[in-house]
């Protein structure tokens, strides 16, 4: 059973970029935070900075990729952005990150880590699309991670998977929404999964025929489908926008939303 609308809308959220930088104001007062990757080959100093200059210390959650540290330089990224320093976040977003190896740190060590020298609140992320996925969520909860980001739902068994996560009082999960334009955007969401098989999903494929289809192109019509699909369907908490360029369709939504 869905949630009301009222607390399904708790959050809405929505990853930074240099293209979101240009709408921010659009967005306000509907979005709740605006998340910053951790991404230093494509988030420049300059948009970090930019990112803290318009944003509120309440609105911001800090991605914090655990592979990218070792015990010290992660108590130095969290010291950096504590209470009393002019980054200070809401929340930190603790994420494996692109670059894992042998010997790299793991999600659930750094958040033990952080947990135990700020107050500041720890979430993480999951892939629903993943069905051995509920396990590693279980992990996370364990170690002091409170809220749940998820990748987009692109499979059939995606809301199952979902529905599936541990539901500990005070946990916020929050659905990810993706924004793709045509069937490359749609291919690229799923090279960034990792998950190969999935073209052979009867839903993945059933998105690829909306963007093959002249007469049901429209890249809109197809996020605010999933959006009410996932409105209606799913136990969330709220929404999570990965518009990587596409803006217009963010604006659009927000603009529609009847909160």
């Amino acid at each position: 059973m869905s949630r009301a609308c009222n607390d399904l809308h708790r959050y809405q959220t929505v990853e930074w970029s240099a293209k979101v930088a240009s709408i921010h104001s659009q967005l306000l007062p509907r979005s709740t935070h605006f998340l910053l990757p951790n991404l230093p080959d494509i988030i420049s100093p300059e948009q970090e900075q930019r990112y803290y200059d318009m944003n509120q210390p309440k609105t911001r959650i800090q991605t914090i990729a655990a592979c990218l540290h070792n015990h010290d330089s992660l108590l130095k990224c969290v010291a950096a952005s504590s209470a009393n320093n002019a980054k200070n976040v809401d929340k930190f977003l603790i994420v494996g990150g692109n670059n894992k190896g042998s010997g790299t740190m793991s999600t659930v060590e750094a958040a033990r880590i952080i947990q135990d020298v700020t107050d500041t609140e720890l979430w993480g992320v999951a892939n629903p699309n993943d069905k051995m996925s509920p396990d590693r969520v279980l992990e996370k909860l364990e170690a002091g991670i409170r809220g749940i980001i998820t990748q987009p739902l692109l499979s059939a068994h995606s809301l199952e998977v979902l529905e599936s996560y541990p539901r500990y009082q005070g946990t916020v999960y929050i659905a990810g929404v993706a924004l793709p334009r045509s069937t490359k955007g749609l291919l690229f969401w799923l090279e960034l999964l990792g998950q190969p098989d999935l073209i052979e999903d009867p839903l993945f494929r059933h998105h690829l025929e909306h963007f093959s289809s002249s007469s049901q192109k429209s890249s809109l019509s197809w996020a605010e489908h999933e959006v009410g699909d996932l409105a209606r369907a799913a136990t969330i908490d709220g929404f999570h926008y990965m518009p990587m360029n596409n803006i217009d369709d963010l604006l659009s939504l927000f603009r529609n939303q009847q909160l």
